[in-house]
């Protein structure tokens, strides 16, 4: 198990919040991975450590050689010029840890100072010793880190999942056991459920079998939230787009097909967007279903051209009377470099109900980078009432806000219907 290799490919989501792929924490680790790929830590770099069998006793840290272990693990890393991408170093640590038994390892890790976990340069440090001493022995690894006080930013929270999904990976049956023993803290607990689809998330690419057995322990109305976050992870993979549609039909549940269907699409679009359409092309759906297969589309192909996205959208939806919030999003997401490309598209789109509905849905957006005589100008051009209200409202909340005094001289000058629409609000 290549530690760093594990943890630059697989985020962590973190369920009952927004859901987040948490690359960040990991991403300093990708680097190191790359060079270990190279060989440069050649000792270390093809396998994981060869850990000495536990030798627990009595004499705890009085054991000969702990001592000298301990005081070379913080000589190296303190002497280190860079500890997250001096390879040697790391190397030399992993051999370290390998000689340690887990208690020691344990007694290492509280003389680190409190909150290891958010301060540097012991966050580095203390995850390492996490992660490695998860490989050697999960049970007292994790009921270490539910023994710490939680910290800032769930940092505690993200350590666990992080060293739960590394053991599931290289451990899963262990791993899977602990989870379901009871031998768990309270906060564990809590979050069992959301340890379970992070390692999920990890099985459904390296053993997709084991990680399908798990739907059987999960409420029926959960399974479809597991195969819709698999499909959006694996859904370029052609075998397991197929196992993933059979068991979201076989719920007896449209929406649950219709949900990994969505995610799939998403996730084949940003590899395949050609064959992702086409696939779309054959499916026998609703209009609505379709138009929300296109929004996968388009919201994976944006990331790319999101003018070539939006165009193909509404040339495929031409009909649509409704415009989802989506598509709202890609706009306001291609604002973010600058507002000017996405104003100067949406100045070309031709009058009607999917351009008030556009307008109105960018107003927040364009008021967000302060383009608020911009917004005046496309909700004064938006026809129907009911978006034109609402783009008003929108505009004359966000710009009073910002700018009160331009935003009453904006007011002074609306025809007296507008003025009537604001004062309704």
């Amino acid at each position: 198990m290549k530690i760093p290799n594990f943890f630059s490919r697989y985020g962590i989501i973190i369920a009952g919040v927004a859901i987040v792929i948490l690359a960040g924490l990991s991403g300093n680790l990708k680097g190191r991975a790359d060079a270990k790929a190279a060989g440069v830590s050649a000792n270390n770099s093809r396998h994981r450590p060869v850990l000495e069998p536990e030798r627990e006793s009595s004499a705890g840290s009085s054991r000969p050689g702990y001592d000298a272990i301990r005081k070379r693990l913080n000589l190296i890393w303190q002497e280190s010029p860079d500890p997250t991408y001096d390879f040697e170093m790391l190397a030399e640590m992993e051999r370290l840890l390998g000689k340690m038994t887990s208690a020691e390892i344990a007694e290492f890790l509280r003389s680190i100072p409190p909150g290891f976990e958010r301060r540097a340069p012991y966050f580095q440090m203390g995850r390492e010793i996490v992660c490695w001493w998860t490989l050697k022995d999960g049970p007292a690894a994790l009921a270490y880190l539910g023994s710490q006080p939680d910290v800032e930013g769930s940092m505690g929270r993200i350590l666990t999942t992080q060293t739960f999904m590394l053991w599931a990976a290289d451990q899963p049956e262990a791993a899977l056991t602990w989870l379901r023993s009871g031998d768990l803290t309270k906060k564990q607990r809590e979050s069992s459920e959301n340890l379970l689809l992070n390692a999920t998330i990890t099985m459904v690419e390296t053993d997709p079998e084991r990680a399908f057995q798990q739907l059987a322990y999960l409420a029926p109305d959960k399974v479809a939230d597991y195969l819709g976050i698999w499909a959006g992870c694996v859904g370029e993979n052609p075998e397991m787009r197929q196992k993933l549609l059979d068991r979201a039909a076989a719920t007896g549940r449209p929406e649950d097909l219709a949900r990994v269907r969505n995610s799939m699409v998403a996730k084949w679009a940003t590899m395949e967007p050609d064959a992702a359409l086409a696939y779309v092309d054959s499916l026998q759906v609703t209009d609505l279903e379709r138009q929300n297969l296109d929004m996968s589309l388009a919201a994976a192909t944006a990331r790319k051209d999101p003018k070539a996205a939006l165009d193909t959208w509404l040339e495929r939806n031409a009909s649509a009377t409704v415009i989802p919030d989506e598509l709202n999003k890609i706009v306001g997401a291609w604002m973010m470099p600058g507002p000017d490309a996405a104003a100067q598209w949406l100045d070309g789109l031709p009058a009607g109900v999917q351009r008030d509905a556009i307008y109105s849905g960018s107003i927040r957006a364009l008021t967000g980078f302060d383009q608020y005589s911009k917004a005046a100008e496309l909700a004064n051009h938006i026809e129907s009432p009911e978006y034109r209200a609402k783009a008003l409202q929108t505009l004359d909340k966000q710009w009073s806000l910002s700018q009160p005094d331009a935003a009453v001289t904006w007011k002074a000058g609306l025809s007296p219907e507008d003025q009537a629409v604001l004062q309704e609000k």
